[in-house]
C-alpha cells in the first residue's frame, strides 16, 4: 500500500512539473521564465523601433536606476518601454533591455528565453521570429524589456552579451 501511494505521489509530481513546463513557454508578454541555473525574469514589454538599415549590432543594457532607465530607453527610441518600466521598484528590481539588429519589416518578435550571469556579464539567449500576417515594410529593430531581481544581476558589471538561438 505504501509503494502504491509513493507511485501515485510521483506521478502527480511529474504531471505538475509538466504543466508548469507547458505554461512557461507561452508568448504572454507578462510571462516569467527560469531554467535550471538561469536568472528568473519577467517580460514587461516587447515590440519594434525604427532601424537605420545600417550594420546595427545586437545589444543589451542593464538598467539599475529610474533616471538611467529613462535616459537609455529614450535614447534608443523606446518610448513605449519607458511607460512599461514606470511601475518598477528600482530598490528591488533592475531592468534588462535587449535590442536586435535591423530587420526588413515590423513583423519580427524578439523573445528572450534565458538569462545567465557568467564572468561578470549578463548572457541573454533569445529567438527572433517573424510574425504571421500583414506588417509594415520598414526597417525596424525588435526589442524586449525584462524585469529582474536586483540581486540576480549584481554580478553583471561588464555588460550584456546577446546570443540568438535557432
Amino acid at each position: 500500500m505504501v509503494d502504491c501511494a509513493r507511485a501515485s505521489l510521483a506521478v502527480a509530481a511529474a504531471l505538475a512539473a509538466a504543466a508548469v513546463a507547458l505554461t512557461s513557454g507561452s508568448d504572454d508578454p507578462g510571462r516569467t521564465a527560469q531554467a535550471a541555473g538561469a536568472v528568473a525574469f519577467k517580460e514587461l514589454d516587447h515590440g519594434t523601433r525604427p532601424g537605420s538599415g545600417g550594420s546595427e549590432a545586437r545589444r543589451g543594457r542593464v538598467l539599475r536606476t529610474e533616471t538611467g532607465a529613462k535616459r537609455v530607453l529614450r535614447g534608443w527610441d523606446l518610448d513605449r518601454a519607458v511607460e512599461a518600466a514606470a511601475p518598477v521598484d528600482f530598490a528591488r528590481r533592475s531592468l534588462l533591455v535587449v535590442l536586435d539588429s535591423s530587420r526588413p519589416s515590423t513583423g519580427y518578435r524578439l523573445r528572450v528565453v534565458r538569462v545567465d550571469v557568467r564572468n561578470r556579464r549578463a548572457i541573454v539567449t533569445a529567438t527572433v521570429r517573424r510574425a504571421e500576417g500583414i506588417d509594415a515594410q520598414v526597417i525596424s529593430r525588435p526589442y524586449a524589456l525584462l524585469s529582474i531581481a536586483r540581486r540576480s544581476l549584481a554580478g553583471a558589471t561588464r555588460g550584456v552579451v546577446v546570443r540568438l538561438q535557432g
